[in-house]
């Protein structure tokens, strides 16, 4: 805790309780003496009947033995009074001397006869006699403690504001002033910085608590308004050339010395003793400060109404001065604002300031900061531990390197240099003693930074790591890491550097539906068979899931060739694995490079080889080409266009017809989208459902094709119906449901006449959310159709938790109809599956008048070619319409139609 923050603070309530009877008395005494004072020189020219010369007499006794007393009072007050007002006391001191050299030199001019032209030297002395009296308010107690740049630019604004109101009021004297034009500007320009003077004291004793030196303060004040005053009237008789030596103004200058009088014993009986204590401003202090502004605006309007500048009759008088009411509270308001929020960013600096050396002293680091000469301008406690050792000692204002340990005293000389020249955080270790030290050093323009602290324990345990993280914990190969560390040492080396990269297929689901514990003893066996078929020294890493590498180093491509298909050959062997047999393969991707190739290059091509096997129908190898990177390039492109294709509008639904089998109608059609591209044409989904998928487009283009599927349907009979498929991506997004129900609302089509087909795929990533999904679904009104059956891995097992409304058999199924193989045996088990479960059985992919003959028997439904091709939305009237009159898919219409023709 700061002692000077926790001593109580002193305010004008303890001051009051400070004042006894004496002071009571005292100031009575003095009060009283004043009183005396002003009503001798009043009546006694009267009362002694003095003549003129006798007049000038008595006024020289008051306005010139007075400022001699007073002058002598002040000199003493500046050399005996109490010592932190000594300073003001030397100005009033000053003030006196010069008002008593003009009085003279006044004095003399009339004695000896003798004209004085205005404005002359007495006028000269006056007006240095008043800045004298500005200076001395400016280092009086609290305010010469407070004094800023503000308070001069408040001074200079309230003295131009006085100027402008003294030029308002003696408007109508100035135009028919007796003197020359400069004697007329000083005759109201040094009243005006009279009344200046007295409002600084006013602001001063608003704005500041001055303890015991208040009440003279007060009578200072109340000396520079008399003062102010007397000028101001004396400035208006001598432009209109009707001054007479004695009257009011007299009376005022003689009280204003008097006032001074009184002042300084006031002063001087305090006593020598500074005061105790730092006395506060007021509490309405920001308030006192902001209305300065507004008081200059205030005068200048105030002044121009009295004087008729806005207009003589009372309307406008009230209506300008009503004005500059508003004018003077919204600039003070303003004004406040402003130093409140300055007061509060200095308040919140200073507290930033202090919670930032909190943190500095309770931080684990040690922190020491330089100046621009490498000398200490802080150190926290951790640093004064650590460097103290060294040194011997840690002093603000020391050198932080000296003499020839300058290493030693702290390390890294060159590099905390190098960062405050370069002006760049810098970060290093380096030893220091028995210890290393972790050393961050941020530069500044005017210094840097340190912050530092031991790290050799956890240096250890990093170097340990690193030695242990150069390898794969799961397999024993190389990781990542040092598979880019031997890469790189090679083609530096200068060697002809090959890569050869090569991802599991299907490893995916092997640990969705074996578990991962499966999963990475499938990865250990194949890092065994791998580290079988490389020569020893050659590197083999796993870059992470189920991606490897090889290194090879000066291998021919026919040598590469012959690794990547050694490679495929061990990997595509039967795992046993307990009580199962698994199989895997792999897709390898082989890059040759010649020496001083990139290493990113190298990467790269063997990526986009890679890319091409998987694209490929993955399995076997491929080298990289140039036509590859062509053919992704195209890819990316189509990417591209087809982020834009939905909106350009050039997507199209066509529809397959499903025919029931029993009746021989058309029950149902799927939605199948194509993309007519502006420059490719119409394309095959084949070509770009790929790319969606990838792309991520596949949720706003599906929520796209259920609502234009919806809507076109709305146009066939009641009884056909439309089966849109759900993509795996569309099944796991949250707004599935919500998309749904728009669709259906936006065309205004029963629930029932909307199938939503889910593949297989889509249920393999079982989060525990897809029986949630399914049966919201459900809940709608909707037929749930499971696509591609037989295709995947869990569909048997999610037939008994969640009941389809139709099962769809694979086309590559029903192709092995009347061929007599396990395709049709397989059929036939899904049939009676179906049958028995409840479940509408549609077969796809029919091809042959065989196939459908065969299913006729068998099956409820069927979809193919041999019933009709996809159709456009605009041919499925005229296909319904055919097809109610001849009752038969399409290859048995084409028939019968060559018949009739023939």
């Amino acid at each position: 805790m700061n002692p000077s923050n926790s001593r109580p603070k002193p305010s004008e309530a303890t001051y009051r309780r400070g004042i006894d009877a004496r002071i009571v008395i005292r100031r009575l005494s003095g009060f009283v003496c004043f009183l005396m004072y002003l009503a001798a020189f009043n009546l006694g020219t009267d009362y002694l009947a003095l003549g003129e010369a006798g007049h000038a007499a008595w006024l020289f006794v008051f306005q010139v033995v007075g400022l001699v007393i007073t002058s002598a009072l002040s000199l003493y007050a500046s050399k005996r009074g109490a010592e932190d007002a000594r300073t003001a006391w030397k100005c009033f001191a000053v003030g006196h001397i010069l008002y008593l050299c003009g009085n003279l030199y006044g004095t003399y001019m009339i004695l000896s006869g003798q004209v004085e032209t205005f404005p002359s030297v007495r006028e000269t002395a006056y007006f240095l006699m008043a800045i004298a009296f500005a200076l001395g308010m400016s280092q009086y107690g609290e305010v010469s403690r407070k004094l800023s740049r503000t308070a001069v630019y408040n001074f200079v604004l309230v003295y131009s504001a006085i100027a402008v109101a003294c030029l308002f009021v003696l408007r109508e004297h100035i135009d028919h002033s007796v003197l020359t034009k400069f004697g007329t500007v000083a005759a109201f320009l040094y009243p005006a910085l009279w009344f200046s003077v007295a409002a600084f004291g006013a602001m001063s004793l608003a704005i500041y608590s001055h303890g015991r030196r208040l009440f003279p303060f007060q009578l200072l004040l109340g000396a520079v308004f008399a003062e102010a005053l007397a000028d101001m009237a004396y400035a208006k008789e001598v432009i209109s050339g009707t001054y007479v030596q004695g009257g009011f103004t007299e009376f005022l200058w003689v009280a204003s010395i008097g006032l001074a009088i009184w002042a300084v014993i006031e002063h001087l009986s305090i006593g020598s003793v500074p005061e105790r204590g730092q006395p506060v401003q007021r509490a309405y202090t920001a308030m006192a400060m902001a209305s300065l502004p507004g008081a200059a605006i205030m005068i200048f309007m105030f002044s121009g109404s009295l004087a008729g500048v806005f207009g003589s009759h009372p309307f406008y008088v009230g209506f300008s001065v009503l004005l500059g009411v508003v004018f003077a509270a919204v600039a003070g308001l303003r004004e406040h604002s402003i130093i409140h929020t300055l007061r509060n960013l200095s308040d919140e600096a200073a507290e930033g300031r202090r919670r930032m050396l909190a943190v500095l002293e309770s931080t684990s680091d040690s922190v020491i900061v330089l100046d621009h000469e490498w000398r200490l301008t802080y150190f926290n406690g951790s640093a004064m531990k650590i460097l103290a050792a060294e040194r011997g000692g840690l002093n603000i204002g020391d050198p932080l390197w000296t003499g020839e340990r300058s290493g030693e005293v702290f390390p890294g000389k060159p590099r905390v240099y190098s960062a405050y020249f370069s002006q760049r955080e810098t970060e290093y270790e380096a030893a220091f003693g028995d210890v290393w030290l972790g050393v961050r050093v941020f530069p500044r323009l005017d210094g840097v930074s340190i912050f530092f602290r031991d790290i050799s324990e956890p240096r250890r345990a990093r170097l340990e790591i690193e030695h242990l993280a150069l390898r794969d914990p799961l397999t024993g190969l190389a990781n990542r890491a040092s598979f880019h560390r031997t890469l790189d040492g090679k083609l530096s080396a200068g060697d002809r550097v090959g890569i050869l990269i090569l991802d599991l297929d299907h490893f995916k689901e092997i640990n969705d539906t074996r578990g991962h514990p499966v999963g990475d003893e499938v990865l250990r066996v194949v890092a065994s068979r791998l580290m079988e078929c490389v020569s020893n020294g050659t590197t083999v890493a796993r870059l992470g899931g189920d991606e490897f590498a090889v290194v090879l180093s000066n291998y021919s491509e026919d040598e590469a060739g012959a690794l990547a298909e050694k490679i495929g050959e061990a990997l595509s062997r039967p795992i046993q694995l307990q009580d199962v047999m698994l199989r895997i393969g792999a897709s390898i991707g082989v890059g040759l490079g010649q020496p001083k190739i990139d290493a990113d290059v190298l990467l790269r091509n063997a990526d986009i080889a890679l890319y091409e096997v998987k694209n490929s129908g993955r399995g076997g190898y491929a080298f990289f080409r140039k036509a590859m990177e062509t053919l992704l390039v195209e890819r990316n492109g189509m990417k591209q266009d087809l982020a834009n294709a939905l909106e350009n509008d050039e997507f199209e639904l066509y529809y397959q017809p499903l025919v029931d089998l029993t009746t021989g109608r058309i029950c149902s059609f799927e939605a199948l989208l194509r993309w007519n591209h502006p420059e490719r044409g119409l394309m095959p989904p084949d070509s770009f459902i790929p790319l969606i998928e990838e792309s991520g487009l596949i949720v706003p283009i599906g929520a796209w094709v259920m609502r234009t599927a919806c809507k076109q349907a709305l146009s066939w009979p009641s009884d056909v119906s439309v089966a849109v498929n759900i993509s795996t991506r569309q099944f796991f997004d949250p707004t599935l449901v919500d998309t749904i129900k728009s669709a259906l609302a936006d065309a205004g089509l029963s629930a029932h006449r909307l199938e939503l087909e889910i593949t297989e795929s889509a249920l393999l990533n079982d989060s525990g959310d897809n029986l949630v999904t399914l049966s919201s679904i459900r809940g709608l009104g909707h037929k749930i159709a499971l696509d591609d059956f037989g295709t995947g891995y869990s569909s048997l097992g999610y037939l008994h938790k969640f009941k389809f409304d139709k099962l769809k058999i694979d086309k590559s199924f029903v192709e092995g109809l009347n061929v007599k193989d396990e395709r049709e045996a397989i059929v036939r088990t899904v049939i009676s599956l179906g049958k028995t479960l409840g479940m509408v059985i549609t077969a796809e992919g029919v091809e042959t008048p065989e196939q459908y003959a065969w299913l006729k028997g068998n099956c409820q439904q069927a979809q193919g070619h041999y019933i009709s091709l996809p159709l456009p939305s605009k041919d499925v009237a005229d296909f319904l319409a055919k097809h109610e009159v001849h009752g038969a898919p399409s290859g048995e219409m084409e028939n019968r139609m060559h018949l009739e023709r023939a």
